[in-house]
């Protein structure tokens, strides 16, 4: 199980309140390895799960765009992926309670969470707390010609002229546009499939 250690610590008191409340979800979701609560007792920690990682990753990435921390789009990679199993897992439970491996569960989160704090999060904690500066770079927020609606976006150095050209035929609208967007849904729909299957995998029986 996860233990609270100072090692754990990012020095960052709203970080480490959250990775501590993290680790609290976690252990009530061991609780019921043991048989301990019902399914419904069950379903509240899973939810309680997906509220806590949504709001954690948003507030860590408000963060590290406030640093510019300058591998912040493949850490909401991360943040992403791990976002989708967790709402799976939600849906799967949902769906069929008697399916979930609560001890796959809890041996899958444990794992993740420790790589993840310790290998990831440790790499911002220079910028947040200032002791690291960002190069400078080119705006990568720039707006796209006659957009109807503004979006600001963070991607991938090299990326930025990319998808600058991609949003700018999606506003021109015409037949490269339309197979555009629905190349784009069905890559959507062929990665949520992924995700629940991987899901599947990973905590059920």
């Amino acid at each position: 199980m996860l233990t609270w250690s100072p090692k754990f610590s990012c020095s960052i008191r709203a970080i480490d309140d959250d990775h501590e409340g993290l680790f609290r979800v976690v252990e009530a979701l061991n609780e019921h390895t043991a048989g301990d609560g019902s399914q419904e007792r069950l379903a509240a920690s899973i939810n309680a799960l997906v509220l806590y990682v949504r709001d954690h990753f948003d507030r860590e990435e408000r963060l590290m765009a406030s640093a510019r921390y300058p591998d912040l789009a493949a850490h909401k990679q991360e943040h992403e992926r791990f976002t989708r199993l967790v709402l799976d897992l939600q849906a799967i439970h949902a769906d069929n309670p008697g399916q979930v491996d609560i001890g796959k569960v809890t041996a899958f989160l444990v794992e993740w969470l420790t790589r993840h704090i310790l290998g990831s999060d440790m790499k911002y904690v220079p910028y947040l707390r200032g002791e690291k500066e960002a190069p400078p770079s080119e705006d990568e927020f720039g707006p796209v010609e006659a957009a109807v609606e503004s979006l600001s976006v963070a991607v991938p150095p090299g990326k930025a002229d990319a998808v600058r050209e991609f949003a700018s035929l999606l506003v021109t609208g015409g037949q490269l546009a339309d197979a555009l967007e629905a190349a784009v849904h069905q890559g959507v729909e062929v990665e949520r499939r992924r995700s629940h299957n991987d899901a599947v995998e990973l905590f059920c029986r």
